[in-house]
């Protein structure tokens, strides 16, 4: 059943995703590891008569190589052709599909340390390319984009280390075909039905008229507000041409832009997560005034503390995002190392760039407004989760009330 399920999966990116239109160019980014799903996507986006396929798989033993031997331009230039093939697609408003998951999860765990100077030379050719669409694809609202999941041997062992290698990966997958529905014969349609769910609980999170958020709970007691422009959103949205897609599959989450001058507590993070592919265990926050002002964690300090120095808006929150333990993600009471999936299975922030698009006319506004109501701006957006079966989200609204959101990590509207 695997061809089918990947066939399936295939489509489920392209239609439901990003919903490739006819002459559309695409581009498709990964690792080595992800060729057949690259191809896969290759072959239904031809059918579906795109206008081009271009695929751009990095490969991070390559990468590695020259991290160890200490050479910053050439760890720095492995992002190039990814940057190269990013300005044509947007300059067209193409489409993005950015395939995830690390065929060698440890490997620069160990090289951010040995050689810090060639790994920060080579996230910053990462961060280069990634702005550059975040800026003027994302941002600006040019251009459909949508991450997903794409499993490796590697990420598959760190998910199940009891299990050998090729019987981790065939878990590893059949988890994401669960998760994502195509197991379903009628998985679009189940996709249209998570998606609507998604959006009636933006619009009962819009109706409140959120002025302020205290989460508690697991160690946790913080407080953060919004501006009363700032916007929930979930599921699918639009692109500024009025193309219908969805950012992230899966995803189970109601997000917003946070004011980022005002966190203010400490924030313990209930999972592990990966900040620029190191991963960092057991961290907990204190915020004061927007700020990152200390931090404790069991691993990757070191990364997390460069981080937090990359820029002025590294250390301050752009995103807030709710998620109930209704999540199947959550259900599968999995740790699965992967941002994408991690964060759709709990409450999550992201330290960095904020989202315009969750400020009412925020494409509209200039750099002075847009800081003016709090809007992060960072060239990193890193996302961590908090929530557990202890967490409580209580909204604070502009006309006085408090409204309980979160109630033991699950979503008090559909208690």
């Amino acid at each position: 059943m695997f061809p089918t399920y990947l066939r399936r999966y295939a489509e489920l990116l392209l239609k439901q995703g990003i919903n490739l239109h006819s002459d559309q160019a695409l581009l498709i980014s990964g690792e080595a590891e992800h060729s057949e799903l690259a191809e896969a996507i290759a072959e239904v986006a031809r059918e579906l008569k795109a206008g081009s396929v271009t695929i751009v798989l990095q490969d991070p033993l390559r990468a590695a190589e020259w991290i160890s031997k200490d050479d910053c331009f050439e760890a720095r230039v492995q992002y190039r052709r990814l940057l190269n093939s990013i300005d044509p697609i947007v300059r067209v408003g193409g489409a993005h599909i950015s395939l995830r998951g690390m065929s060698h999860p440890v490997l620069f765990q160990s090289l951010s340390e040995e050689h810090p100077e060639a790994f920060a030379a080579y996230m910053e050719g990462y961060d280069e390319a990634r702005q550059v669409f975040r800026r003027f694809g994302i941002n600006a609202g040019r251009c459909p984009w949508l991450v997903a999941s794409a499993p490796t041997h590697g990420w598959a062992k760190q998910v199940f280390p009891n299990l050998g290698v090729e019987d981790a990966l065939t878990a590893l997958w059949d988890d994401v075909f669960e998760i994502t529905g195509v197991k379903d014969d009628a998985f679009l349609e189940h996709a249209k039905q998570v998606d609507e769910q998604l959006h009636e609980r933006a619009q009962f999170l819009n109706g409140l008229k959120i002025e302020g958020l205290h989460i508690f709970g697991g160690g946790s007691d913080f407080h953060i507000k919004l501006s009363d422009q700032a916007r929930w959103g979930g599921g699918s949205k639009e692109t500024i041409h009025g193309q219908s897609f969805q950012a992230n599959i899966p995803s189970f989450e109601a997000f917003t832009t946070p004011d980022a001058r005002t966190a203010n507590g400490k924030l313990v993070m209930s999972r592990p997560f990966l900040a620029q592919d190191v991963l960092v265990e057991d961290l907990s926050l204190e915020f004061e005034s927007g700020r990152v002002v200390h931090f404790d964690a069991s691993s990757g300090v070191e990364m997390f503390e460069r981080l937090l120095a990359l820029d002025e808006g590294a250390s301050r929150i752009g995103e807030v995002a709710l998620v109930g333990l209704d999540s199947p993600i959550a259900q599968r009471k999995r740790m699965y190392c992967h941002t994408l999936l991690d964060e759709n299975a709990r409450c999550h922030i992201a330290l960095g760039s904020a989202y315009i698009s969750q400020i009412a006319q925020g494409r509209q506004l200039n750099t002075d407004q847009l800081t003016a109501i709090g809007v992060n701006r960072s060239l990193h957006h890193t996302d961590m989760m908090f929530s557990s079966d202890k967490t409580g989200v209580v909204a604070h609204t502009f006309d006085g009330r408090y409204v309980p959101i979160i109630r033991n990590g699950n979503w008090v509207q559909e208690e």
